[in-house]
């Protein structure tokens, strides 16, 4: 879920995948999904919002 939701963003946002930015953008979503968030639409608007 969490691969499909950062593969999705990197898509959406043209953030290149080797970038410092898709590295912050997949550890924001490793911790919004551990505060319980499981939801893959909200998962991915809470995680982009934080950017």
């Amino acid at each position: 879920m969490i691969s499909q939701a950062f593969d999705q963003l990197l898509e959406e946002y043209r953030i290149p995948p080797e970038s410092e930015e898709a590295e912050a953008l997949a550890s924001r979503l490793f911790s919004v999904y551990q505060n319980g968030v499981h939801d893959i639409d909200l998962l991915k608007k809470i995680a982009i919002e934080k950017m």
